[in-house]
């Protein structure tokens, strides 16, 4: 492949202006129970939006927005979160959790010893809770 030879221009705010944290958005056919189920899943607050729900992000968790839709799901998404546990015992309280809130199993043809588990909230997107790789808790520190 060749390069066109364009530069990207550097940030003109400076690394101190960069973005701080990222949010995606979901459609959901009912927002407020989708909002509601990650919100238990994370622990973290529902913030009210005139189109929609927020799970607000921070400088270490991606912010969650969920907006109404009723297109029907056709495919899986491209896009699966990846919840990082701290121990083997977290990820199955964690999945715990997931079923008890309404999530289920995903069969994407896991073996069973890959460490992480599928699984799909109410809407079914896609998600995986998961060992962290090694040095993982002393890089986010």
């Amino acid at each position: 492949m060749e390069s066109s030879g364009a530069t990207v221009p550097a940030c003109p705010y400076g690394p101190e202006r960069a973005a701080r944290s990222l949010t995606i958005a979901f459609d959901a056919h009912d927002p407020a129970r989708l909002a509601a189920f990650w919100a238990a899943v994370l622990s973290r607050e529902v913030v009210e939006e005139t189109d929609g729900k927020l799970l607000p992000g921070d400088e270490t968790q991606l912010g969650l927005r969920f907006v109404s839709s009723h297109t029907a799901k056709v495919e899986p998404s491209r896009m699966q979160l990846h919840l990082t546990i701290t121990s083997i015992d977290d990820q199955r309280q964690k999945v715990e959790t997931v079923l008890r809130l309404g999530g289920s199993h995903l069969d994407v043809g896991q073996r069973g010893d890959e460490g992480h588990v599928v699984l799909a909230d109410p809407d079914c997107n896609e998600f995986c809770v998961l060992e962290p790789p090694p040095g993982y808790w002393d890089r986010a520190a």
